[in-house]
């Protein structure tokens, strides 16, 4: 495993829009918990309903801000996007190819 460290602006930037995404999660459920009582609807109605309002908050925290992203990967290569050219010259240079 290799590690590289994240700048304290980044950590920041990442702890804040987790806490973002987490309450758009939240009021995202309240909304189809309130939704589904006030127009009494059925069980798989109201999952739908829950996981259409939850999934921005999903969303917002997957693929937004992260430093480091997995692309695409075979059985021989594993393809890393990252947020900084810093970042991917450190990893670049902590994984030189053999």
């Amino acid at each position: 495993m290799t590690q590289v460290r994240i700048c304290t602006d980044c950590v920041a930037k990442e702890r804040k829009l987790q806490k973002y995404s987490r309450a758009l999660v939240v009021v995202g459920l309240l909304m189809a918990l309130g939704v589904a009582i006030r127009f009494d609807l059925g069980r798989g109605s109201g999952w739908f309903l829950a996981v259409a309002l939850g999934a921005p908050g999903i969303l917002l925290s997957e693929l937004v801000g992260k430093p480091v992203r997995v692309g695409r990967y075979d059985d021989e290569t594993i393809e890393f996007n990252f947020k900084s050219p810093e970042y991917a010259e450190q990893f670049r240079s902590l994984n030189h190819a053999q």
